[in-house]
């Protein structure tokens, strides 16, 4: 089980312009936040992959599976050879657009339902909304002025990092508290 978090923005441009910036080889440069680097492996027809490299040395690669020209895709985005997390870019509207990212998150989702749930709910899906709004307004920054979107301020990304450790630690104390719980009853 796998619990998706969406976020999107309206945008005052048609769906042509938003399809152009978003299908763009490399267009991360121009618009992701956390962004230092977006290198493109492969950009034709009916393959795209690139890769992503954070600002804080986090390097991870985009396989697009599904590509709808005009309407938006899919891809799996992780480290080379680890677990994947599902992405779906989709634009909606004509004249007036709205960008939508939904992530399909693998991180936890592994653990038993009812702590999954309970680290989805707190951590993963409030920081992965932060992220994913930064994202989109770097897409509408970018559309509106041009140039390169330069929003973001070192308290959102360690303010998401804080979150993944809390994560993992509350992860760790409900491990613990469920592990013992299964010995009691013996």
């Amino acid at each position: 089980m796998i619990l998706p978090v969406s976020c999107s923005i309206d945008l005052d441009f048609n769906n042509k312009q938003v399809w152009q910036i978003i299908s763009e080889p490399g267009n991360l440069n121009k618009t992701h936040p956390f962004c230092k680097s977006n290198t493109v492996v492969k950009w034709d027809k009916d393959n795209h992959e690139d890769i992503l490299e954070y600002l804080n040395g986090i390097v991870l690669h985009r396989n697009f599976y599904k590509w709808d020209n005009g309407k938006g895709y899919e891809l799996n985005i992780g480290r080379k050879n680890g677990r994947k997390s599902k992405v779906i870019w989709k634009i909606t509207g004509d004249k007036k657009s709205n960008l939508k990212i939904t992530v399909y998150p693998h991180v936890f989702s592994n653990r038993n339902k009812f702590s999954y749930f309970l680290i989805h709910t707190f951590f993963i899906n409030p920081g992965l909304k932060k992220y994913l709004n930064s994202v989109l307004k770097g897409y509408k920054w970018y559309l509106e002025t041009n140039s390169l979107y330069l929003g973001i301020s070192l308290a959102n990304t360690n303010g998401f990092l804080k979150n993944l450790i809390m994560i993992r630690m509350v992860h760790i104390v409900v491990h613990m508290l469920f592990s013992n719980i299964k010995y009691w009853h013996h």
